[in-house]
This record gives structure tokens, C-alpha cells and sequence, in this order.
């Protein structure tokens, strides 16, 4: 039996293929909705991997009580200096940290970045790596630019000068980060940025590094001890794959009613070109009958040629996909709270070429399925008279 499906199959697919133009243009369709719909995840696995610290397993984030992000936190000045305290045995380093979204320029080119501010750090800031140039000194208008910021904005570079709020500020360093998406952001000291731009005398969170052996869980217990006041103690890695759980959800969903209607739609292609060869083939198909090919292997053949047109736009959408986008960069300033650009990369993993070459696959199994079970009525009697 699976000598005549292949048999019949490859019989099919050689009179698709001498068709030309129209199989070539249902495969291309269906490449590229496959194609949108596998973008549509790489774009959220990004943007997820974005967000996702790169050493996180010892790091915690603490936040005022009740807030689930740094944009709806406040802690004063006072309170973070206690939580920056030196504790040795639970914590290896802390900074207190503040975020603004800023209108900034260099050479009188305008652009929007984050501007966050650190305080309480020694040495290089906790999850910065610098790659060039010296970390801003206290009390002067000292910035470090992140390395995705440098390279999207070619004037922002070490030695030059950045206008915030009529005030010039001096590119000292640039920095790579441990969570990518920091890296388009700008970094100086909190208590400068607070002064020069009159922001409030708040934090919105203080970073820590754990000592080895300590958990979040007994940092929390400790500093409830300490400072009788409510704190939300999060582990780094958690925070931020929460923070980026709403957008990345979000093109999740939007990926699967997308698949849905184009596929609709270009299925009804696949359909129309399979009905149009069966009418061709209809004497075909009653010799093969005549021949001893049963019903059955001619309607699973009729199927798997479909599902083979399905493969070759999966297959077609995956080559694109690894050649034209994989590691292509893109912004969006949609799941930013500050409403400044996010720079992140599309990743297109092993699990989303799957996904690619499997939708086509079913697209054009169910496309095939009508013309299969019609082509049961084309060996009809009738048929094989007219086959004689």
C-alpha cells in the first residue's frame, strides 16, 4: 500500500510542479504567512531573552510595598540608605537605582533614552561590564552610555558632550550590561541627575548582590528584622521575566488568531490549485483505479501531495527566516513603561522552525483533504467509462 501512495503522490506532485506559475505562487503565499507567524514568536522570544538577566541566580530586586515594577516604586532616600547598609554574610554589593525617560541631544541630534541613576555602588555597578573609557565620577556631569545606544546613535560616543534639560553632560564611558536591554540606556550618578534635573529624592529600587549560600528568602526574612517595613524582595531573574511577561504574551496571542485567519485564506488557494489538477487528472486517477489502486491510496496520496506543497512553504519560510532575520535587530517602545525605544534582537529558535515547517504541514494536509475525498467520485463508473 505505501508503494502505491508513493507511487500516485509522485505522479501528483511532477503534474502540481508542470503547472509552474500557480504552485509557485500558492507556495510563496503560504511562505509567507508562515513566515509572519514565525516572526511574530521570534519577536517574542527576543524581546523575553531582552529582559532576562544574564547572571541573575544570586541578585535581588527590592521594591516599595505593593509595587510590581520599578516604574510604580518609591522608596526614600532615607529608606534605601538603610537597605544599602553593609551586611556582610547576606550581602556582597548594593545601589539604589532611579529611571527617567529624557530628551536628549548630541550634535544637536535628538533622541530619546532611559537616563538612570545609580547610588551606593563601589567599583563598576552591579550587571555593567564596561567596554570603554572610566565609570562617571561623583559630583560631576559624568554619564556612561550603553553599548546598543552608542551604536545606534553614532555622535554618543566617549568624550563627547549630551544636552539634558539645557545642561551638558560628558560621555565618560561606554558599558555592556548583564540584562540586554539595559544596554540602550544611560548611566550616571543618582544624586547628580537628581539635582541637575530637580527629580524627587526617591528610588525606585535597590539591586543586591547575595552573598554565596543566601537566598532571597532569607534576605527577605533578615532586612523584616532590620527595618520593620514592607518591602517587595524579588529574585533579579524572576522580576524580569515578569516584566517582560505582558508583551511578550501579548505577541503570543496575536501570533495564533493570525495563523488562523491567513491560513483560512490560503488554504482556500491550495485548495482551488488541487481541485483544478484532480479535474485534470480525473482520468488519470480512473486508470490507476483500473489498475488495482485502491480508493484509499488515492485519497491518502491526494493529501500528501497537498501536505507536501504545505512543507515546501514551511521550508521556504524557515531558509528566510535564518538567512534575512534570525539576530535581526529591532525596537519597540510598546511594553516600556518610559515609553523610550527598546533594542532587542529577534531569536528564532529550534522550537520556532518547528512550529514553521509544522503549520505548513497541517495547512496543507486539512487544504488537501476536500480534494481527497472528492477525488473517491472521480473513479466513478462514469470514469472508467470515459478512461476506456
Amino acid at each position: 500500500m505505501l508503494l502505491q501512495i508513493r507511487a500516485v503522490s509522485s505522479v501528483g506532485l511532477r503534474s502540481l510542479f508542470r503547472s509552474g506559475l500557480a504552485t509557485a505562487i500558492v507556495v510563496a503565499s503560504l511562505a509567507g504567512v508562515t513566515l509572519a507567524v514565525m516572526t511574530l514568536l521570534a519577536l517574542s522570544q527576543g524581546y523575553a531573552q531582552s529582559m532576562q538577566p544574564a547572571s541573575g541566580e544570586r541578585r535581588a530586586v527590592i521594591l516599595s510595598a505593593g509595587a510590581t515594577s520599578e516604574a510604580r516604586s518609591a522608596i526614600a532616600r532615607g529608606e534605601a540608605d538603610r537597605l544599602l547598609l553593609e551586611r556582610p554574610g547576606l550581602i556582597e554589593a548594593a545601589q539604589a537605582e532611579v529611571s527617567i525617560t529624557v530628551e536628549a541631544s548630541a550634535a544637536g541630534h535628538a533622541f530619546k533614552a532611559v537616563l538612570r541613576g545609580l547610588d551606593g555602588f563601589r567599583g563598576v555597578p552591579i550587571g555593567v561590564n564596561m567596554e570603554a573609557g572610566a565609570l562617571p565620577r561623583s559630583g560631576r556631569r559624568e554619564l556612561i552610555v550603553g553599548s546598543t545606544l552608542a551604536r545606534r546613535e553614532p555622535l554618543v560616543k566617549v568624550g563627547e558632550a549630551i544636552e539634558i534639560d539645557s545642561a551638558r553632560w560628558t560621555v565618560v564611558g561606554i558599558f555592556s550590561a548583564d540584562i540586554p536591554s539595559q544596554e540602550s540606556e544611560i548611566i550616571g550618578h543618582g544624586a547628580m541627575i537628581n539635582a541637575e534635573l530637580g527629580q524627587p529624592p526617591v528610588h525606585q529600587l535597590v539591586r543586591v548582590a547575595l552573598a554565596p549560600g543566601v537566598t532571597p528568602e532569607m534576605l527577605d526574612a533578615r532586612l523584616s528584622e532590620e527595618t520593620r517595613t514592607d518591602y517587595e524582595l524579588i529574585a533579579e531573574q524572576d522580576y524580569y521575566a515578569r516584566a517582560a511577561a505582558g508583551f511578550s504574551s501579548f505577541l503570543h496571542v496575536l501570533a495564533y488568531p493570525l495563523a488562523a485567519i491567513t491560513g483560512f485564506a490560503i488554504s482556500m488557494s491550495i485548495l482551488n490549485l488541487c481541485l483544478t489538477m484532480l479535474a485534470r487528472r480525473r482520468k488519470e486517477l480512473a486508470t490507476l483505479y483500473t489498475m488495482g489502486f485502491g480508493r484509499g491510496v488515492i485519497v491518502i496520496a491526494e493529501i500528501v501531495q497537498a501536505a507536501t506543497l504545505g512543507l515546501a512553504g514551511g521550508i521556504a519560510a524557515a531558509a528566510a527566516a535564518a538567512i534575512l532575520l534570525d539576530g535581526h535587530e529591532v525596537s519597540t517602545t510598546l511594553g516600556n513603561a518610559s515609553g523610550a525605544a527598546s533594542f532587542f534582537r529577534m531569536e528564532f529558535s529550534l522550537s520556532i522552525y518547528v512550529v514553521g515547517l509544522a503549520y505548513g504541514l497541517l495547512l496543507g494536509a486539512l487544504s488537501g483533504s476536500v480534494p481527497a475525498i472528492r477525488s473517491m467520485s472521480t473513479v466513478s463508473l462514469e470514469s472508467l467509462r470515459e478512461a476506456t
